[in-house]
């Protein structure tokens, strides 16, 4: 998995992705690397940690729109050239990208056929001169492209595009990862996980899969599925602790996880118990979990491989 940040609006907009990137760096931290436009589009990427990447920064490379990402390497080595912002062939569309794309190797030889070269070895290049090839038909509707490119795409994706023609735009497109959209009064702010934008809105609208969102400083532009039917996106008011989203004193993410384990649990549990109507009002989970002889596991990762 990897973590994506975005922002376009009215405040500068690298202090918010760097900032973000810190709270996402759990879900990668082969490479990050973050793209601002500021008139044009200037990204920056860097192998390793985040504090890596913010050694890179310029001190006045700022604009009021841009994306950040950091990465966990699937396809392709962790390198610069590997890291995200991709750029397209032309550099007219940026994009960063959490999934995978199944299929990207029969899509590359499509692409060198039409003369495409590729600076990476990432699947998310690719997919982006897919899209690219596609805008280029589509007079640079890129609502248009992504609905031919991405019907051609097979495997998950949590997409966001700026184009160098819509410097103020971000496109949001989802298809089987995670994506958030949140607004404030100065904007619209992008991530792969709540908290990572917590601090600045308690406003949140959940992509579904299959939607393509566009997004300016004033809110959402233009929402639709792939297929180009009009969607209408459901606003959640929802308020996520601060400290939640911080180590918390802990050396990393993970450790603090694993002692957050037993709290969490008891939360779920007793919202669940009061949601479908188990108990009496005051009534605790715990009293009644003695009662329980069968426990059905609903999801399970790593810990169940190993």
């Amino acid at each position: 998995m990897c973590g994506i940040v975005g922002y376009t609006g009215t405040k500068g907009a690298a202090e918010i992705l760097i900032g973000g990137l810190e709270k996402l760096e759990y879900r990668g931290y082969d490479s990050a690397g973050i793209a601002i436009n500021n008139g044009e589009l200037k990204i920056i990427k860097s192998p390793g940690n985040i504090e890596n990447l913010k050694n890179r920064l310029p001190g006045m490379v700022d604009g009021n729109s841009g994306i950040a990402h950091t990465r966990w390497a699937t396809h392709g080595r962790p390198t610069e050239n590997n890291a995200h912002p991709h750029e397209s062939s032309s550099g007219r569309l940026v994009m960063v990208h959490n999934g995978i794309i199944e299929n990207s190797a029969e899509i590359r030889t499509f692409l060198l056929k039409h003369n495409y070269s590729f600076k990476s070895e990432t699947d998310t290049e690719v997919l982006l001169n897919l899209i690219e090839y596609e805008y280029l038909r589509s007079d640079r509707d890129i609502v248009k492209a992504l609905g031919k490119a991405l019907v051609k795409a097979i495997g998950s994706y949590a997409l966001v595009i700026m184009s160098a023609d819509e410097p103020e735009e971000l496109v949001v497109c989802r298809g089987g990862s995670p994506i958030v959209i949140g607004f404030d009064d100065t904007g619209s702010y992008i991530a792969s996980d709540i908290y990572a934008i917590s601090e600045y809105t308690h406003r949140f609208v959940f992509p579904e899969n299959g939607d393509i969102i566009v997004l300016g400083g004033k809110g959402i532009k233009k929402a639709c599925t792939v297929t180009g039917n009009p969607r209408i996106l459901e606003e959640k008011q929802l308020s996520q602790g601060y400290k939640a989203a911080s180590k918390d004193g802990f050396d990393h993410f993970m450790l603090k996880e694993i002692y957050e384990q037993p709290g969490i649990i008891s939360d779920l549990a007793n919202s669940e118990f009061v949601i479908y109507g188990g108990g009496e009002e005051g009534s605790l989970f715990e009293d009644r979990f003695v009662l329980t002889d069968r426990i059905t596991i609903l999801g399970c990762g790593t810990s169940w491989q190993a």
